[in-house]
């Protein structure tokens, strides 16, 4: 999209633009006009004939130019032309029709002959154009918390003992056993237990997708656009009869 502001000075169009770079937009789309530095009457014309701009307005703006005023021209997505255009008017821009009514009538409009005097004067309709932009719709915010709860298995576990236990008994010994029973010996026999090992492992229990979904809708947007009118009251001289035309 296209955005174009006049204003009367050339330091107040330079701001605009400062302002435009430093608030994001590209310094390759915007750009400033002025008397001396613009392009001929008939290539800026075309230039925004080219943006869409109707034949008057475009003469409006080549006269401004003409006539002393600057020009600055902004290329914009279309969800940043609120923005671009409070910028340029924070900064004094001027609108197209103050702007014809202190330059006067456009070329051509008025002539003064010898046969008689010419005037024009213009009907102007707006038109409601209707752009969109992005806006916020809400938001979610996706927490995860960790939380510890107490669990408990039950396991079997085995253990030894050992048991002491004396026998009488009341028998001769062999050679080979009553050599051996006065030596001083040390018989030692371990018991063993089993304990619990705990190890953790994680599974998946359950999973949470989070995507956006868009829909479309269609909705009735309005507003009120301004229509100009020109009405001639004619009167018929000595007879004192008026009629009305449009």
């Amino acid at each position: 999209m296209n955005f174009i502001a006049l204003y009367d000075e050339a330091g107040q169009a330079q701001k605009a633009a400062s302002a435009l770079v430093d608030a994001g937009f590209r310094r390759d789309s915007v750009q400033v006009m002025r008397e001396g530095q613009a392009p001929g009457e008939d290539q800026l014309t075309k230039q925004l004939r080219d943006w869409g701009f109707s034949e008057h307005d475009a003469d409006v703006v080549v006269r401004a130019v003409h006539h002393g005023r600057s020009l600055v021209c902004a290329q914009v997505a279309d969800e940043q032309a609120e923005k671009a255009r409070g910028l340029m008017r924070q900064h004094g821009s001027r609108t197209l029709q103050d702007v014809e009514r202190e330059l006067g009538q456009p070329r051509g409009g008025t002539e003064d002959r010898q046969s008689g005097e010419s005037r024009t004067l213009q009907e102007v309709e707006e038109t409601l154009q209707v752009s969109k932009r992005q806006v916020g719709a809400g938001t979610a915010r996706i927490h995860t918390s960790v939380t510890e709860r107490p669990a408990e298995e039950t396991v079997h576990l085995k253990e030894e003992h050992i048991h002491v236990e004396r026998r009488p008994a009341d028998r001769p010994l062999g050679p080979e056993e009553a050599a051996a029973a006065f030596r001083e010996t040390t018989e030692e026999i371990r018991a063993v237990r089993e304990e619990p090992v705990i190890r953790k492992e994680a599974h998946v229990t359950g999973e949470v997708v989070i995507e956006k979904q868009v829909s479309e809708h269609e909705e009735k947007v309005g507003g009120t656009v301004r229509k100009t009118e020109v009405q001639v009251d004619r009167q018929q001289q000595g007879e004192g009869e008026q009629g009305r035309s449009a």
